[in-house]
């Protein structure tokens, strides 16, 4: 067996395996509380039109909201992207950047200064426990930044949190054939 298949299968089994674990552990404080069920299942119908003013790293920006905006939200807020995590730049740390953050940072910074929408999910908390605004970025060639970063390789798919289920089926399966045609993290060193 090549070294690249051996690699797939290990990765896949490391997926399915942390699925089945997270499936068993109790993730009700990152969900709004007293939503019901049947709304759950849901994204935000609402689209809140933005300009992304600054790039933080491949999977968090900085918008500015146009017309409107969430409630409780500020005028400029940090966006950190649901259901995608890509390699840290560790800025803010004395540690060098992780394989592959340049190259993220890189593709998301395609964007800077682009109109798009910010939509927010009815199942995931509204923010993450450092503030940030977690929610889908919409460019306007109507695809989804977030899943764009998996299926590229810029980015794994991030299950910690729950979201919409048919996106997170979209991304694990955007995932896997990232693994399986080796871009981007997944092509190897």
């Amino acid at each position: 067996m090549r070294k690249s298949t051996i690699m797939t299968y290990f990765f896949l089994f490391l997926f399915y395996f942390s699925l089945f674990f997270a499936a068993t552990v109790n993730f009700s404080c990152y969900q709004k509380e007293n939503v019901p069920d049947n709304e759950k299942s849901e994204i935000s119908e609402i689209l809140y039109p933005a300009k992304i003013t600054a790039v933080i790293d491949g999977d968090t920006v900085k918008v500015q909201f146009k017309n409107g905006r969430p409630e409780n939200c500020e005028k400029n807020e940090i966006v950190r992207l649901i259901g995608v995590n890509t390699p840290e730049l560790n800025l803010y740390k004395d540690t060098e950047a992780e394989y592959f953050a340049e190259e993220a940072f890189l593709y998301t910074n395609r964007y800077y200064k682009e109109e798009v929408n910010i939509q927010l999910d009815n199942i995931s908390a509204m923010r993450d426990k450092y503030g940030r605004l977690l929610a889908y970025v919409w460019l306007c060639n109507s695809t989804l930044l977030n899943k764009n970063l998996i299926e590229d390789g810029y980015g794994r798919f991030y299950y910690i949190f729950l979201f919409n289920e048919k996106l997170m089926k979209e991304f694990s399966d955007a995932e896997i054939l990232a693994i399986q045609e080796e871009k981007g993290i997944w092509g190897g060193r």
